[in-house]
């Protein structure tokens, strides 16, 4: 779930607020503007 929503926040350049949306939209799990930050932060502050 969380590289989903890095993918679409970083390579489709989906808002945060829009991933969230989609999210809760499409698979019914809501996720806040704020968790897909987080998971961003944290995808990008990961060694590879």
């Amino acid at each position: 779930m969380k590289a989903h929503a890095v993918y679409m926040s970083a390579h489709q350049m989906a808002s945060y607020e829009r991933v969230g949306e989609r999210f809760a939209n499409q698979i019914n799990i809501p996720l806040s503007a704020g968790s897909v930050r987080d998971f961003n932060e944290e995808a990008y502050n990961k060694p590879a």
